[in-house]
């Protein structure tokens, strides 16, 4: 690894397979390798126009690449950002169209009455859901629906009345966040964001949903830019349809307990599942798609070594690491074997193919890219694949055919529904009580003068302690 690397790029698992290698990639020769200098792409001809353009924020056309992350600026009147790679472009410049169309929706008179709500909301009736969740959901009206408890993120002091503790505690308890979970979802942004802009804007219109009795369509309805949020989902946040009705601390356990079965000891898995800087979305996710290769060895060293990330970049790094493996698993062959040779990640396939799942953006033959060639051109009988997250250039794709190495690119294909891996008896159950009309893990609430109906069903989740992840 070459030590000029930004910190927040290097590989969380000694075999990450970030490097490939020299212009020659023969193995026998000695002829030194004819390096690709650091080259600036152009925003254009990199992401789709539907990402490239927005009148809410504007994207510098010139981009520095390291040899194989891509380095955006991205400004607007909301946020002024550098973002690093391409994934979390697509982010971020999402978030900021999802922060435009939640402001839309506070304007609306909807949020205004909602909020009014919330902040005269009666503290005592929180209390006594807390205290008699039984006796106190018996004595409201039917019609209502029933109250999920669910708890999670700091949230906003939005309609405050009582001490922060009070106050945070009856909003988590509530159900607060499997609003904010549902709204999050259809705005097609990821709940667990460190964007602490979209965080504050998502905690004040959610508020007013669920402690104010704002019915959430008649909100999302006043904001015109929520249609087209809706269908510009660039991350794959909703290729989990079900994962928003389901608590953060259930989703946690759920890895816990399948990264125990992986191998991992409860000690291993309690230092990966609830680890102090890796999101609730980064740690289901990855646990998620390498618990699909069953029987394949490996996979709890791997997890193991992710549980050593030291930023959020290495936490998105070991999600998309897991799921690249499992897309080859899925969409092309059985992967039976993950092992670390000289410092490279590299899987076998049922079929004896080796390959190497490479995280990168934009990957060329720069000096820093030297690790992956010795691997690559190491005597071998067994057919070789490069199987690549982003693009190469063109100097290392024709480097790499001459070597009859297979190249595929832009590997990532198949979305990983999280919720169905991990809690697949819980989706079953949400789908049969959906087919009676009922809407499981939604949430019925208004306090205030009058309690509306919003949702109609109850989880077993009420009542659970929150996991610290969550806390993010």
């Amino acid at each position: 690894m070459n030590g000029t690397q930004p910190s927040h790029l290097l590989p969380i698992f000694t075999g990450a397979a970030l490097l490939i290698g020299s212009a020659t990639l023969n193995a026998t020769t000695s002829t030194p390798p004819s390096y690709e200098p650091a080259i600036t792409l152009t925003a254009a001809t990199l992401l789709d126009e539907s990402v490239a353009t927005s009148e809410h924020y504007r994207i510098e056309p010139e981009v520095a690449n390291d040899g194989r992350m891509n380095s955006y600026q991205l400004s607007s009147e909301i946020q002024s950002l550098e973002v690093h790679t391409d994934s979390l472009l697509r982010e971020r410049a999402h978030e900021i169209e999802a922060i435009v169309a939640l402001r839309q929706m506070k304007e609306s008179d909807t949020f205004q009455k909602g909020f009014m709500a919330a902040a005269e909301a009666p503290i005592s009736l929180t209390r006594n859901l807390v205290t008699d969740p039984v006796g106190t959901l018996e004595s409201i009206p039917s019609g209502i629906g029933n109250v999920l408890s669910d708890v999670g993120a700091a949230i906003s002091s939005i309609g405050k009345e009582s001490s922060d503790e009070d106050d945070t505690l009856a909003k988590n308890l509530l159900g607060f966040n499997t609003v904010k979970r549902r709204l999050a979802a259809e705005l097609g942004v990821d709940p667990y964001s460190s964007n602490k802009l979209l965080q504050e804007e998502l905690d004040d219109v959610a508020w007013s949903v669920f402690a104010g009795g704002a019915p959430i369509e008649a909100v999302m309805v006043a904001a015109p830019m929520v249609a087209s949020v809706s269908v510009r989902i660039s991350n794959g946040t909703q290729s989990d349809p079900n994962g928003w009705k389901i608590s953060p601390t259930t989703m946690l356990k759920a890895a816990d307990q399948s990264a125990q079965k992986i191998g991992l000891s409860e000690e291993e898995s309690t230092q990966l599942v609830y680890h102090p800087i890796c999101s609730v979305n980064h740690l289901t996710r990855q646990v998620a798609a390498i618990s699909i290769l069953e029987g394949a060895l490996g996979r709890e060293a791997l997890l193991k070594s992710n549980s050593g990330a030291d930023s959020e970049m290495a936490c998105r790094h070991a999600q998309q690491q897991a799921e690249l493996i499992y897309n080859y698993h899925t969409n092309r062959d059985r992967v039976i074997n993950l092992h670390s040779q000289d410092g490279q990640l590299q899987l076998v396939d049922w079929s004896g193919n080796k390959i190497y799942p490479v995280i990168a953006d934009y990957l060329t033959l720069s000096e820093s890219n030297n690790g992956l060639i010795e691997a690559l051109t190491r005597p071998s009988t067994s057919k070789r694949i490069l199987w690549l997250s982003g693009r190469a250039s063109p100097q290392l794709l024709s480097a790499l055919s001459k070597q009859g190495i297979e190249l595929v690119e832009q590997a990532q294909t198949t979305p990983l529904s999280v919720a169905e891996i991990l809690l697949p008896e819980r989706v079953q159950e949400q789908r049969e009580a959906e087919n009676k009309g009922n809407r499981t893990g939604e949430i019925a609430s208004s306090i205030g003068s009058t309690i509306g109906s919003v949702f109609d069903a109850i989880t077993p989740d009420l009542g659970e302690a929150e996991a610290s992840p969550e806390a993010q």
